[in-house]
């Protein structure tokens, strides 16, 4: 049972994943970034970079 539900959560974060990304090639300036005022960069919001940590975990391995 605990299998089933981690394939069917890794398989909503990819599809959840796949969506944003289309979602930012089409509007790459519109959507949730903050503009850093010290480098006048826009920067990604935090829960994109903490899905992309979490992701990077385990793309790594163990």
């Amino acid at each position: 049972m605990r299998i089933t539900k981690r394939i069917a959560l890794l398989i909503g974060v990819l599809s959840a994943l796949i969506a944003a990304h289309s979602i930012a090639q089409h509007r790459p300036l519109a959507g949730p970034r903050a503009k850093n005022h010290q480098t006048g960069q826009h920067e990604p919001s935090r829960a994109t970079a903490m899905v992309r940590s979490h992701m990077r975990k385990h793309l790594t391995g163990p």
